[in-house]
């Protein structure tokens, strides 16, 4: 069980939250008889990988890099930060980051022709984690939990305004979400009420993101 909890912890790090949101959004089928230039399965293949590599570099490989650099040099004393206070250095290069990539998709995208959501997930994922710095100052907040609430609150508030999608990936989403904190919790990283905090923070920021792009 612990082997198990560790290798949950590794495969959901916060980091890949948004990277598995876009990649559902994109690989799994879904549609909408209405507003069909806002369905991120629909558009083009080339465009997709785009995005993921955009995605995957700012979002995954900066911020890892950042990590792996601030351990071997000493400043931080684990690369999973469980320690509160050495999780304000990396998390600020994780805001930067997020930002950095928001404007390079704007920058991509010029005519704003993707669907409002890629947008809504690059700042929702950046309030998540700004929300979580914050708070970290005083109370150690899961951010394991916050990053599948990213993802919770991702796909529940964007299939939400399509009128056909793949349904099982909710409840599935669901699920694993309450197994990764489950594990945190056994690993005895995090309390349940620090875990559902950062949930919370996470689905909040990320409907609230997709609510307010798309109308």
């Amino acid at each position: 069980m612990n082997q198990l909890s560790r290798i949950l912890s590794w495969v959901f790090i916060p980091l890949n939250a948004p990277v598995f949101a876009l990649l559902i959004a994109a690989y799994v089928p879904s549609d909408t008889v209405w507003e069909r230039n806002e369905v991120i399965y629909l558009i083009p293949e080339d465009w997709k990988l785009l995005l993921l590599l955009m995605f995957g570099f700012f979002s995954i490989l900066i911020p890892s890099f950042t990590i792996l650099f601030l351990r071997y040099s000493g400043a931080i004393t684990t690369v999973m930060m469980d320690s509160r206070k050495e999780r304000m250095i990396p998390s600020f290069f994780v805001n930067v980051s997020a930002i950095a990539l928001f404007y390079l998709v704007q920058l991509k995208d010029p005519e704003n022709r993707l669907p409002t959501a890629v947008y809504a997930l690059t700042i929702g994922s950046f309030a998540t984690v700004f929300i979580c710095t914050i708070i970290t100052q005083w109370w150690k907040v899961s951010l394991h939990a916050a990053g599948m609430g990213i993802l919770t609150g991702f796909l529940f508030a964007y299939y939400a305004g399509l009128d056909f999608y793949t349904f099982w990936i909710l409840p599935v989403t669901l699920i694993v979400s309450g197994i990764v904190m489950s594990a945190r919790i056994y690993l005895g990283k995090h309390s349940l009420a620090q875990c559902l905090v950062g949930y919370s923070i996470g689905v909040a920021a990320l409907t609230l993101s997709v609510l307010l792009f798309r109308y």
